[in-house]
């Protein structure tokens, strides 16, 4: 199922106090969902809105609490087909004024930055220019299909890394002693180890582990025909080695520990259907089995 979404991005978040809305914007130009209008001064509220396609029906209305319990005008206020307003309401009146403009992008609200593009999975990684709907207020529409194309939170920007680390040191501070993460393929180990390490620094003796569900039990593509790279196998995040083809020589301890699914697996079904002996190499990380029946095998096979 595909998701579209109006993305809204603060032009002024890192430079200015952004204007916070009272009243809303409902129309065909956001699939009657809720814009903030801006405030202009301490009566008006406004937004530029381009509308389309007369088979659209072309319409808005104002909304003061977002779920359409009280909105202006009673019935849906109708435009002109294909065309661009700058629209302005009085609260005090409950009046609404259209100005024409031949494009939202030249209206003259108050903005940081000469332009903004929206960048993702969702476009490729191309540019899709965003267009200015209020002061310091940026908007486009982008498709979301729930598989490729979803929405990656930049965890290498620094003003990313400086809030998730400081609603975590926040909950540190509250007495939290171990913390869980989910899914932690999603996320580079080098990336991922700046923020727990971060982490521990604000709180030693703090443990830090996670979740890493991937399907086979070899140690990953670059050393045999696995189904993975090994960057993304559960030995990788808890070492610290840049070679993903020598987890025998892994480097020191990452510090960071895994849920290895597989392995379990593994345990599991051979003690439910046999008896295994181990020998484990003085160089290895991973442990051979020698014999014994169930998934893993004979002589020489890796378990994790």
């Amino acid at each position: 199922m595909n998701l579209s979404i109006k993305l809204i991005a603060a032009g002024s978040l890192l430079f200015g106090n952004l204007c916070y809305a009272d009243w809303y914007f409902r129309g065909t130009p956001n699939n009657w969902s809720t814009t903030a209008l801006t405030s202009v001064n301490s009566t008006e509220f406004s937004t530029c809105q381009t509308f389309g396609t007369a088979g659209t029906n072309p319409g808005f209305k104002i909304d003061r609490t977002e779920n359409c319990s009280e909105s202006y005008p009673a019935n849906d206020y109708t435009v002109t087909a294909n065309q661009s307003y700058k629209i302005t309401f009085n609260f005090s009146n409950k009046n609404t004024a259209l100005q024409s403009v031949t494009s939202c992008d030249t209206v003259g609200f108050s903005k940081n930055f000469s332009a903004l593009n929206f960048r993702g999975t969702a476009n490729g990684w191309a540019t899709t220019p965003m267009r200015l709907v209020a002061n310091n207020i940026w908007s486009t529409q982008i498709v979301l299909d729930g598989q490729t194309n979803t929405i990656d939170l930049a965890t290498g920007c620094q003003n990313v890394k400086d809030y998730l680390n400081g609603a975590m040191k926040m909950y540190l501070d509250m007495g939290v002693d171990a913390i869980r993460l989910d899914t932690v393929k999603h996320i580079e180990r080098n990336e991922l180890l700046s923020y727990v390490n971060t982490w521990k620094a604000h709180k030693p003796g703090l443990f830090v582990f996670a979740e890493n569900l991937l399907k086979g039990t070899g140690f990953g593509s670059e050393i045999a025909n696995d189904n993975a790279s090994a960057v993304i196998h559960p030995w990788w995040y808890t070492r610290t080695t840049n070679n993903p083809a020598d987890p025998a020589r892994a480097g020191g301890d990452s510090g960071f520990s895994v849920l290895d699914f597989s392995v379990f697996s593994t345990f599991r079904d051979n003690v439910t259907n046999g008896i295994l002996s181990f020998s484990v190499a003085s160089y290895s990380a991973g442990i051979y089995v020698l014999n014994g029946p169930g998934k893993i095998g004979t002589n020489g096979m890796f378990l994790r």
